[in-house]
């Protein structure tokens, strides 16, 4: 399974919109009509976002079985919220009975600090 984020770096406002890759063999049970779970927290753990992404063709749901050749894609979206503020935030991707995945993001520049 791979996980992947259109951006690193975000602004609020932005939609960031996360891919799952399930490639065969595998076997695993994800639950219906929403089979991906996002989860946002920021950096002191506060959950920020929580949604779902719907089954598809290609993302299919309940007990699935791939063959070698077959694989299932989900995607599911996190519409930043303006108000958030700067800094680090990680998103939890949860797949049925699979592990979760965890994906870091900026939000927003970093801060520095200048010395003279």
């Amino acid at each position: 399974m791979t996980v992947s984020a259109d951006e690193a770096v975000v602004s609020g406002g932005d939609d960031v919109s996360f891919t799952v890759v399930v490639q065969g063999p595998d076997n695993y049970t994800a639950a219906c009509p929403t089979p991906l779970q996002l989860l946002v927290e920021d950096d002191s753990s506060l959950r920020v976002y929580a949604g779902t992404a719907p089954s598809g063709p290609s993302s299919p749901c309940g007990d699935v079985a791939l063959t070698g050749a077959q694989r299932a894609v989900y995607t599911a979206v996190w519409p930043v919220d303006p108000s958030l503020p700067s800094g680090t935030y990680v998103a939890h991707l949860v797949l049925g009975d699979q592990p979760d995945y965890v994906v870091q993001l900026q939000l927003g520049l970093p801060t520095t600090l200048c010395h003279s």
